[in-house]
């Protein structure tokens, strides 16, 4: 089995970086009432919503969820947000960054200094002949995406975003944003270098069926989704690999920690464990005595009479 690499990481990384203790989130229903008003609203609705993970504030057409164990935020237009309408989306990405950054710089949800442009999205709609004629596709939004820095190394991961919704009419009509608040700085640890990163997955992949292409290489602090419970903020080294055997293929993320000292498991917890799976019992040896018991019992049960009153053994 082969492994490919369609990308590589970096060829140098700083020798040692810090690990931080990131700020466990307060949620409750008066906090997220205030955050609301971060975004014009006045806070003071009595509507609340509360799910096994979700807080959620509503104030007019407006939802604002915290979740209670990631502190992830989503703001979002009720009537509006990934709606399709009858205006055409026209802007352009370089005016739709504008009133992305605006928003923020206003909202003021996530700190800017540690804010890069990563890049902007759309979704669409599509609709098509059954006959075979020609498609047509409509832009319903723009996504403006901004990914973390700490330290201005990268955050990688499901985490460490924000994404700024915006609509045909120049409206902001939501926001998603997994930034978990750093606390304080907790110890540097040395770094394992790239070489030894790239040697972990060759060793890691040679045991899978298949022909592997990594397809992409990453070195930078992994923050978690939006599920997740996160107390560290450590460095890693991600990898994004393709396996194909015969005609199957799947795509699996790997990631390795890049410290010499690890505090606590990098990925969060499987969405959708297996359960155990139960012990299979292993019958006792039988002895001499109840073997030759079952084997008569067994000749016994292959004999039936013949014509003149002999046993005959079925064979």
């Amino acid at each position: 089995m082969s492994i490919k690499f369609a990308a590589e990481l970096p060829g140098k990384v700083p020798a040692s970086v810090y690990v931080y203790r990131l700020a466990a989130p307060k949620v409750t229903p008066r906090a997220v009432a205030r955050v609301s008003e971060r975004f014009g609203l006045t806070g003071k609705a009595p509507d609340f919503g509360l799910s096994e993970d979700w807080t959620t504030y509503l104030e007019g057409r407006y939802r604002i969820s915290v979740h209670r164990v990631s502190g992830a935020l989503s703001y979002q237009h009720r009537d509006k947000y990934g709606m399709e309408t009858n205006e055409a989306f026209t802007l352009s990405d370089r005016d739709s960054t504008r009133l992305a950054l605006s928003f923020l710089k206003r909202s003021a949800v996530i700190p800017l200094k540690e804010a890069v442009f990563h890049k902007v999205t759309h979704l669409r709609s599509g609709t098509g002949d059954v006959r075979g004629g020609p498609r047509e596709e409509k832009l319903l939004d723009a996504g403006v995406i901004y990914r973390r820095t700490v330290d201005g190394i990268p955050v990688e991961g499901p985490g460490g975003f924000a994404m700024v919704n915006i609509d045909p009419e120049k409206a902001v009509v939501g926001l998603r944003a997994v930034w978990r608040p750093v606390q304080k700085r907790l110890a540097r640890v040395k770094l394992i270098s790239p070489d030894e990163a790239m040697s972990a997955i060759r060793e890691l992949t040679a045991r899978l069926y298949g022909d592997t292409t990594v397809t992409q290489a990453t070195f930078g602090y992994f923050e978690q989704g939006e599920l997740d419970r996160q107390v560290y903020l450590q460095p890693a080294y991600c990898f994004v690999y393709q396996v194909r055997n015969g005609d199957v293929t799947h795509k699996s993320i790997e990631v390795i920690g890049a410290g010499e000292r690890s505090f606590a498991p990098l990925k969060g917890e499987k969405r959708f464990p297996a359960p155990p799976q139960p012990r299979r019992k292993v019958p006792a040896p039988r002895r001499e005595s109840e073997v030759q018991s079952l084997a008569d019992t067994l000749t016994m049960s292959t004999m039936r009479p013949g014509r003149k009153g002999r046993p005959v053994t079925a064979g």
